[in-house]
């Protein structure tokens, strides 16, 4: 059957500030930042397990971010009952992207404790603030003011890839348990 090694979970998509709630084209009443953040990732890691499983030392590294840290502070669980956010007036964009992120970290953890058996590590890491495309949706005056500070006060994709390069190849992560700050 084969084997896979190393699983990066890098999709990724930031609505911000006066960004209204939009669902993802391919599954309507998925809300699109939790759908690309978590739910494709969900899905292509559970398809692939098995391949890992194979693996002497499976890994997997899930790119989450500092918003989960942020959302998890502010005193917001999951939203179980309405992940995806289909109360229009509880809509709020950052918190939406911060559960996404959140569910990424809740997610490594999860696979990292039922990984540990099999040879599996499972992290979730925060890559820094990195001049991406992720933020494509936002509204135009805020992707003005990202545009202008790119060059001062964020990581290139180079820089920004780093972490998530030495969590998929360092053998010293090799079973070792996940740790999440949220």
């Amino acid at each position: 059957m084969g084997k896979l090694d190393v699983l990066l979970l890098n999709a990724g998509v930031m609505k911000l500030l006066g960004c209204a709630r939009t669902e993802a084209e391919l599954h309507p009443g998925h809300e699109l930042q939790f759908a690309t953040n978590h739910l494709g990732h969900y899905l292509l890691t559970m398809l692939l397990y098995p391949l890992l499983c194979e693996s002497k030392f499976g890994r997997i590294v899930s790119v989450s971010s500092e918003a989960a840290v942020f959302y998890a502070k502010s005193g917001r669980t999951m939203r179980t009952d309405d992940p995806h956010w289909t109360k229009a007036s509880e809509w709020d964009s950052m918190m939406a992207y911060g559960q996404s992120k959140m569910a990424n970290a809740m997610f490594a953890k999860e696979l990292a404790e039922r990984g540990k058996n099999k040879g599996i590590t499972a992290v979730s890491l925060h890559p820094g603030v990195v001049a991406t495309e992720l933020s494509r949706h936002n509204v135009w005056w805020l992707s003005l003011i990202f545009a202008c500070f790119r060059p001062l006060a964020f990581k290139t994709p180079m820089q920004g890839a780093q972490t998530s390069i030495y969590l998929c190849v360092c053998p010293e992560l090799n079973n070792t348990e996940h740790k999440f700050n949220g």
